[in-house]
């Protein structure tokens, strides 16, 4: 069985990669979720070596963190589409901006200008916090080109607000269907949360949104 003092050593490690590694972290969500998981274990190997300074130091910095994020949950925040059109300036200098931490969640994106489709901003409290941007298939049928929420707002919000909360304005918009091609693991994981739907169409993988009023 281990030794008790290089289990304690081991958290303490633990705790400073945690912690660490929260100072990379651009957005601030995973950054105090780091941060507030670092911490606590922090606190267990502080009691351990009756370092009771740093134990409540850290205690402090971890109920801080759940301040915030029940005050993050609670909080009522405007959020607002903006139609764009997919040759617009702004837009093309947004995508130009973000074009590294696009490809890296959503590595296919190729910025094109469809026949038919959709593009819009949603702000949030008036800041442009994601972008997104659909081709027409066919009658009723939208691919997502991109969704792309800048690394600051990534806490599902934007996504809740876009499928659920709005799903009427792709309703209006004559879609009732969304869909979309794999991307990296975490694009992914984020659709099935948004209430896509992994199906297969011609021997190929899509996720698939149907939506209704």
């Amino acid at each position: 069985m281990p030794d008790q003092t290089i289990i304690i050593d081991i958290v303490g490690y633990i705790a400073l990669g945690l912690t660490a590694a929260s100072m990379l972290m651009r957005s601030i969500v995973k950054l105090r979720r780091y941060m507030m998981i670092g911490c606590a274990l922090y606190v267990v190997y502080a009691v351990f070596i009756k370092a009771y300074p740093v134990a409540f130091l850290n205690g402090f910095i971890v109920m801080t963190c759940i301040y915030f994020f029940i005050r993050q949950h609670l909080e009522k925040e405007y959020f607002k589409i903006i139609e764009v059109k997919h040759t617009n300036n702004y837009l093309c200098t947004f995508l130009e901006i973000n074009r590294k931490e696009i490809k890296k969640t959503i590595p296919n994106f190729i910025h094109t200008i469809p026949a038919r489709g959709i593009g819009f901003f949603i702000l949030r409290n008036l800041n442009v916090a994601s972008v997104l941007l659909g081709t027409e298939t066919e009658p009723g049928t939208l691919m997502i080109d991109l969704d792309f929420a800048v690394p600051e707002y990534r806490d599902f919000k934007l996504g809740k607000y876009i499928f659920s909360d709005k799903k009427s304005f792709f309703l209006k918009n004559g879609y009732q269907k969304l869909c979309s091609i794999p991307q990296s693991l975490s694009f992914n994981r984020y659709l099935i949360k948004m209430g896509f739907r992994e199906e297969t169409w011609e021997g190929k993988k899509l996720f698939v949104k149907q939506l209704t009023l």
